[in-house]
């Protein structure tokens, strides 16, 4: 009997054990690719910076918004700002983009151009590590829908992860 009861406590032991070691692992790496969407909005937020200084020494100064949120990437952002932030900075590149469509000092400037094809290729990682992001999210937020593993992420305060919702 005593040996049925410390069989049943281990199994159950190891079952926590692999559960806590599940959620952990699933929430980092959704958490890494997360930093990640980070980063790659920020790269672009300074190459549209970049972008703008150099449009306003042509004479062509980009529109700035009153209450801009680029101002607010930060690692560890949620996703909704995340999203946010990816939405006002694909508005203000296509913004910019039209402005140095319709001016040609602006279209031959190398520095523009150059600052043009950071921003593509930045893009498309961004687009890369947001998919990975929802694709880990996704795992995360279906591995603790049940049990045991939404009682071990409630005890760990962990919740649902948000979806990054970017434009791009």
């Amino acid at each position: 009997m005593l040996y049925g009861i410390l069989a049943v406590f281990v199994a159950i032991m190891v079952i926590y054990i692999i559960t806590v070691n599940k959620v952990q692992k699933l929430d980092s790496r959704a958490k890494d690719s997360a930093s990640e969407i980070d980063t790659w909005l920020w790269d672009d937020n300074r190459a549209l910076t970049q972008l703008s200084d150099s449009m306003a020494e042509l004479g062509t100064p980009l529109p700035e918004k009153e209450k801009s949120s680029r101002s607010l990437i930060t690692l560890g952002m949620p996703a909704s700002l995340q999203t946010m932030i990816g939405i006002e900075l694909t508005k203000t590149w296509q913004e910019a983009e039209e402005l140095i469509k319709n001016n040609e000092k602006l279209s031959k400037n190398e520095t523009i151009t150059a600052l043009q094809e950071k921003h593509a290729k930045l893009k498309i990682e961004l687009m890369k590590t947001s998919n990975e992001y929802n694709r880990r999210a996704r795992e995360f937020n279906s591995a603790i829908s049940k049990f045991p593993a939404s009682w071990v992420a409630s005890r760990k305060g962990r919740r649902s992860k948000e979806f990054f919702n970017g434009v791009y």
